[in-house]
């Protein structure tokens, strides 16, 4: 196939909310000759690559870039100079929602219908809300370790039934806000859950046939890092299970994770 790295289909936007599992789907991709997908370009830091050092140069160039108005041309910029450096036939960037949250500039590029989109969902919210809270234990904590075989106590918690659930509904509600804004946009779109591609056995043939690119056995090096059962990370699952079961989430806890 050959590479025309200035058509604006040849970018691809993977939008997920956090531990949707975007990590392993990337590793995935990326062990494809044709596809170059980095990881959270809207992650706060000044990395090279990473919009925010772009952005921070460009205010030197020009102290109006700061302003909001000029923020939608500086992506643009952005997106299509690191476009250019990529020899792959597709160049993708991670985005997730809580960065696309009030962020007008961004949203406006990403939705205006003239780039792909792949939107990686979660059945198991409840399996989903419980990663988040154990990767913000092992920020603060340090540990870097993946621990197979037990759960250790740092992990284990008892939260507030009712404060799960809340999370729940919040992430459900914006895996459906920004499934209808990109279905709204005109872009081609493809939704695609993380349980149906949760290992190396599953078959990434829709979303190759979605890039239009030959289909290979897809390989990740990484390992799941949660890979216990909500039973023994829960100190109170009981309790959460009861509450669940009396809403229109129950049928998760029947779900894989």
């Amino acid at each position: 196939m050959e590479t025309n790295k200035n058509n604006n289909s040849n970018i691809v936007f993977l939008i997920a909310n956090e531990r949707s599992g975007t990590n392993f789907l990337r590793s995935c991709l990326n062990s494809h000759p044709e596809i170059d997908f980095r990881g959270e370009c809207l992650w706060p830091g000044l990395f090279d690559w990473g919009y925010y050092r772009f952005w921070s140069d460009k205010i030197k160039e020009d102290a109006e870039n700061i302003l909001p108005p000029n923020r939608v041309k500086v992506f643009e910029d952005y997106l299509f100079k690191f476009r250019a450096k990529s020899q792959a036939e597709w160049f993708g960037l991670d985005i997730k929602y809580p960065q696309l949250e009030g962020n007008y500039s961004f949203s406006k590029v990403i939705f205006s219908g003239r780039f792909y989109i792949l939107h990686l969902l979660r059945k198991n919210l409840l399996k989903q809300v419980v990663s988040q809270d154990i990767m913000y234990k092992r920020i603060n904590s340090g540990d870097k370790k993946i621990h197979r075989n037990y759960v250790p106590e740092i992990y284990r918690y008892k939260p507030d039934p009712k404060v799960i659930i809340n999370k729940i509904k919040r992430f459900k509600n914006l895996q459906v806000k920004y499934s209808r804004i990109a279905r709204e946009s005109q872009a081609k779109y493809l939704e695609i859950y993380y349980e149906d591609i949760a290992d190396e056995k599953s078959d990434f043939g829709k979303i190759f046939k979605f890039l239009g690119v030959e289909e290979i056995k897809q390989k990740s090096h990484l390992k799941k890092q949660n890979p216990w059962l909500l039973k023994d990370i829960l100190i109170n699952y009981q309790e959460i299970q009861q509450e669940i079961s009396n809403t229109n989430f129950k049928h998760m806890l029947q779900l894989p994770g």
